[in-house]
């Protein structure tokens, strides 16, 4: 049995705005965060759910049901406790 820590880095472009005034670039900037970055960080430091965006993006552009996994306990993956710690960026 492994007692111990075990950490996640993440490494992901940060998508910036081509205009910072206009609606559509920010949500389209929102948005490539979230699947580059949110898409691994969501499900483990926030609630064990994949970001909103994500979801509701693929099952509207879907035939079927989702492609994504679902957690079965939000809390816990493979029956490893998860704790929020903080991010560093």
């Amino acid at each position: 049995m492994f007692i111990g820590k075990v950490g996640i880095t993440l490494n992901v472009g940060w998508a910036e705005p081509e205009d910072p005034y206009d609606p559509e670039y920010l949500k389209a900037s929102e948005r490539d965060v979230q699947f580059n970055f949110g898409w691994f960080a969501h499900p483990i430091l926030v609630d064990g759910r994949y970001p909103n965006i994500m979801v509701d993006r693929i099952r509207n552009n879907s035939d079927g049901p989702s492609r994504l996994l679902q957690f079965p306990y939000p809390s816990r993956i493979n029956g490893m406790k998860l704790t929020k710690k903080p991010v560093s960026m």
